[in-house]
């Protein structure tokens, strides 16, 4: 995120789609945020919800639950290409060329997505 934070960039936050696992919502929710204040939910998945067009959590360009923040936040701008089945670059990334993917990232990815995954059919039974 230091590239983020050098280029004092926070495009990846607005009009966010980003999906929460449960347990990202149970650390938020353990900052004192209420749950119906930053989750959205759309046919079975949770999503951080927007105000004006960007994450409810963005403040001045700069992420104010940076610590506690989603794993698809942590991951980015590595992302799951769901037609490719595969995990790359975003492309909507200006920077995505300046960060060092380590090779563990990956599997953090996809552990994050089966979870995702399975919470989503959990709730949808």
């Amino acid at each position: 995120m230091e590239v983020c934070i050098r280029h004092r960039c926070s495009g990846c936050c607005r009009k966010t789609e980003m999906p929460l696992s449960d347990d990202d919502i149970g650390r938020i929710r353990g900052l004192g945020f209420q749950k119906d204040g930053f989750v959205l939910e759309k046919n079975g998945w949770l999503q951080l919800r927007n105000r004006k067009g960007a994450c409810v959590f963005l403040d001045g360009g700069m992420c104010s639950i940076y610590e506690y923040r989603p794993g698809g936040c942590r991951s980015y701008p590595l992302i799951f290409d769901e037609e490719l089945e595969s995990p790359l670059l975003d492309e909507g990334c200006p920077y995505k060329s300046e960060f060092k993917v380590a090779d563990h990232a990956f599997e953090v990815l996809f552990n994050h997505i089966r979870r995702l995954n399975a919470e989503r059919n959990k709730r949808l039974k």
